[in-house]
């Protein structure tokens, strides 16, 4: 009991000097998440496995950039419409023009015509045109397809010669109190998806070539200034991918139509004219690859070419999967990072909602993932009105025009990853190191090496140094004059060099006796699973290199299961078919309601149930 008492006094008296560093440092809130959405910032990768993001960041697209659409007209394309930048991404939607749906040729049969009943998740079934769509057009059945935009002004908003929506259209968002109070309905449900193929946003006239979609390319006449939402905000999902959208920008507060996209982004490209005062272009956002909603085609882009696509090139893919195999390699090579340029960040002035000491109830959400993931559902409604005050306060005092060389934020948070990723992985889950006391300690020493000054060692110095081999130093000033980009850092690194630095301490002070050397270690392995938990990387979950034709196979709505979110693999094109689950019902939208249980029916026999309309 002696000797007992003896080491954990000496333990003790370890993490009492060594802790003294951390004192000076200011406290940034969720500084791991807003550390985590910058290293994840337009890479697939971690926006996927860290699907409902909190930050929202300016960035611009530079002129002679290849974007591509995908329709089914080889006419230029006016107004607002989407961009992929992958042009595999934008051929899911370059498909032949199938006629008006039943009705009265504009909205969505309701009704008799549309059934009581939603089909099963989307991921269960292959059929590929079974995919949400962002061009499906009207919100309830008395709502028609969006007019074509007028000839003298990008939609939305009308301009300002122009009196109002017609009769049939709801007012734009941006413009009302409780913009998507639409009659309790929301877009076609996947049924009606899959019986009527999908309309682009403009209007169609009566004669279509039924043979041919058309990818077309365009690039930017000038800089595109955009609003990139972070995270999975293009997928539409009830997990929360779409709350900086529909409860932030929007105020959307009660189940809203997540499938609504058009009502969605004309609401935004609203804000952009009027609040933003036209120093936004569109909204740059990532589903299976990233894409922008623009504002107005005419006003910013040149096409340069189009390409007429016939039915069965586009046939192929797995079951539940909205394309091809081909489209999921191209989305797989951007995990790591859009690549060539294409988009530029501005991290030295960003907003994210993980930074605000006084909100509460981020995590407190009905997500059901493998780790705790952020929801706006209890974030109070002033707080959400703030963090838009703010948002539109940052788009503001933007100077597009200034030529700032500013510090590359994510360069060094890469750098701190791959410094600290695997050292960390191998102290977290090599059992062979953690329970030998000698072995810890000679692995920490060799790691820490360059930050000790054997002859005189100084725990606030150590870390210092740590902490310098990659981040500046704060200003001497307030450090609320520093980037959020920057204290986050700082934050983030501190943690790990303090963390492993008395990790160290611990495991190389002598011991009584030879008992408790085991003791010693697992003191200081503990302090390090903290830390693996608390910085919760998405690189742990890398699948390592794949062989010709696999992929990293994780969740990206509509596809995947829990299993590929908890431990990630790779896979072939076989072996994907049927993997789904990951997010729930794809009725997303809906005001909806069970029906009354059968006997014998478990939870598990969800996917069987009837859902109906209110």
């Amino acid at each position: 009991m002696r000797f007992q008492l003896s080491n954990l006094i000496s333990i003790s008296a370890v993490l009492l000097s060594t802790t003294c560093a951390t004192s000076e440092v200011s406290k940034v809130p969720n500084a791991n998440h807003v550390f985590n959405a910058i290293h994840s910032s337009m890479r697939q990768w971690g926006s996927s496995l860290n699907h409902n993001g909190m930050s929202f960041f300016l960035a611009t697209v530079p002129p002679g950039t290849q974007l591509y659409h995908g329709t089914s007209k080889a006419e230029e394309i006016e107004g607002m419409e989407w961009l992929a930048f992958e042009p595999e991404h934008a051929l899911i939607f370059a498909r032949p023009h199938r006629g008006p749906p039943p009705g009265d040729g504009h909205g969505p049969p309701m009704g008799e015509k549309m059934g009581k009943h939603y089909p099963r998740p989307h991921h269960t079934n292959g059929n590929e045109e079974d995919v949400p769509d962002r061009r499906l057009l009207p919100l309830s059945s008395d709502e028609s397809v969006p007019p074509p935009h007028h000839p003298h002004g990008p939609p939305p908003p009308p301009p300002l010669h122009h009196e109002g929506p017609p009769p049939h259209e709801s007012p734009p968002l941006g413009h009302s109190s409780d913009p998507f109070t639409l009659h309790g309905r929301s877009a076609y449900p996947p049924h009606e998806r899959r019986a009527n193929s999908q309309q682009p946003l403009h209007s169609q006239g009566p004669e279509r070539n039924n043979e041919h979609g058309y990818l077309h390319t365009y690039v930017p006449k000038h800089p595109l200034r955009l609003l990139y939402l972070d995270g999975l905000s293009a997928g539409k999902t009830p997990n929360g991918t779409l709350d900086t959208q529909d409860m932030l920008l929007l105020n959307i507060t009660e189940s809203g139509p997540m499938g609504g996209e058009y009502k969605r982004a004309q609401g935004m490209c609203n804000m952009s004219s009027t609040l933003w005062e036209g120093k936004i272009d569109g909204i740059l956002r990532m589903e299976a690859g990233f894409e922008i909603i623009l504002c107005d085609f005419q006003k910013h882009l040149e096409r340069t070419d189009v390409v007429a696509v016939a039915t069965e090139e586009r046939h192929g893919g797995p079951p539940g999967w909205p394309g091809s195999w081909q489209y999921l390699k191209a989305l797989t090579s951007r995990y790591n990072g859009i690549g060539g340029g294409r988009v530029s960040l501005d991290l030295e002035d960003f907003i994210s909602v993980f930074a605000y000491p006084d909100i509460h109830g981020l995590f407190d959400n009905d997500v059901q993932s493998d780790y705790a993931m952020p929801r706006l559902q209890k974030v109070k409604e002033a707080d959400r009105l703030r963090v838009k005050d703010d948002i539109t306060d940052m788009i503001l005092r933007k100077d597009w025009a200034e030529e700032k060389q500013s510090q590359d934020w994510q360069a060094l948070v890469d750098m701190v990853v791959a410094r600290y990723s695997e050292p960390l992985h191998y102290l977290h889950s090599a059992q062979e190191i953690r329970e030998d006391k000698d072995a810890l300690t000679a692995y920490l020493k060799t790691l820490l090496r360059p930050f000790i000054d054997d002859t005189s060692r100084n725990a606030k110095l150590e870390t210092q140094r740590c902490i310098a081999q990659f981040i500046p130093t704060l200003p001497t000033t307030p450090q609320s004059a520093a980037p959020l980009a920057h204290l986050a850092l700082y934050s983030v690194t501190h943690s790990i060099c303090d963390t492993l630095l008395t990790a160290l301490s611990i495991a190389s002070s002598p011991t009584s006796h030879a008992s408790f050397t085991s003791v010693y270690a697992s003191h200081a392995v503990e302090l390090v699973d903290e830390l693996v938990k608390h910085l919760q990387w998405t690189t742990w979950k890398e699948c390592g290199a794949c062989a010709d034709e696999e992929v990293c196979y994780i969740p990206i709505w509509p596809m995947g299961s829990h299993e590929d979110h908890k431990s990630p693999q790779c896979k072939r094109e076989e072996d994907i078919k049927g993997r789904g689950g990951y997010w729930g019902s794809m009725n997303v939208g809906y005001h909806v309601k069970k029906k009354k249980k059968s006997k014998g029916k478990g939870r598990g026999k969800r996917e069987g149930k009837a859902w109906e309309l209110l």
